[in-house]
């Protein structure tokens, strides 16, 4: 019997690669699953086919697939022990899955070659994105990159290349430290810090009683009754959330003044 490897196509990338396994001479069934109205019915065929298929070839990421436990269901019950299974960004679960019923697997991500290729791809992805949707030059432009991984790394440099002014926002101290010698601004972004929190800014905001915030980023710890950065002094109205620059509470009446712990009451409270 003419064995065969199953693609799941879930975008272009799933389309060419079938199209190079096919020109190579490989049997290759294809499962379209972009079309999200269709997707039981791929996987319902999915179980069928397994019996026959040496390789089944997953999305990047694995979580592409919409059914997710109706994956997991097949990868547990149709899957044949002598099938190699292959995608990127398996979850917790599923590797848990594969490796308690012995069966190969690949995680492309997990190929240092594989991830900074596909961070390139990304990056020209994103600033391709931009020039089409923003009405402003690049260069010389305010831009935040949301992490410092090799996506956000090849985004960023790309960016700076270009002539933008690149703030990253990274959880982690060491990696806000590589960003800054990368030649990167560099702010906390890591939301929920605890009481004392921190801002986006990178002031860190000490007031037990205050939730942090920044004007600039707009981002908020979720403490306490008020939210600002104490050491630029921004002040916002409660109830919304929108930042307005040198604006006392008016329903609160009261706002800390800074650090010190100082309040200042609202003029006619």
């Amino acid at each position: 019997m003419n064995r065969q490897t199953i693609l799941l196509i879930s975008d272009m990338r799933q389309v060419y690669l079938a199209e190079i396994m096919t020109k190579r001479g490989l049997n290759v069934r294809c499962l379209d699953i972009r079309n999200s109205g269709t997707v039981k019915e791929q996987l319902e065929k999915l179980k069928s086919f397994l019996a026959e298929a040496d390789m089944l070839i997953l999305p990047i990421p694995v979580t592409k697939i919409p059914e997710q436990k109706m994956l997991n269901d097949i990868l547990n019950k149709n899957l044949t022990n002598d099938t190699l299974v292959l995608g990127g960004c398996f979850s917790t679960e599923q590797q848990e899955l594969l490796e308690r019923r012995d069966i190969h697997y690949l995680d492309f991500m997990r190929d240092e070659i594989v991830t900074e290729e596909n961070a390139v791809a990304t990056a020209e992805g994103v600033i391709a994105e931009l020039v089409n949707h923003s009405p402003y030059n690049i260069e010389e432009a305010k831009i935040i990159v949301t992490g410092y991984g090799c996506c956000g790394r090849a985004v960023a440099a790309r960016l700076k290349a270009l002539g933008a002014r690149v703030t990253v926002l990274a959880r982690r101290r060491e990696v806000r430290k590589l960003a800054k010698k990368d030649g990167f601004y560099a702010a906390d972004g890591g939301g929920n810090a605890g009481q004392h929190g921190s801002c986006a800014c990178g002031y860190r905001c000490d007031h037990p009683r205050t939730a942090a915030g920044c004007i600039y980023f707009r981002h908020r710890v979720q403490t306490g009754r008020y939210g600002f950065c104490l050491r630029q002094r921004v002040r916002h109205p409660c109830g919304s959330g929108t930042w307005t620059s040198g604006k006392i509470c008016a329903e609160r009446e009261r706002l800390y003044s800074g650090p010190g712990g100082g309040e200042i009451r609202a003029k006619g409270a």
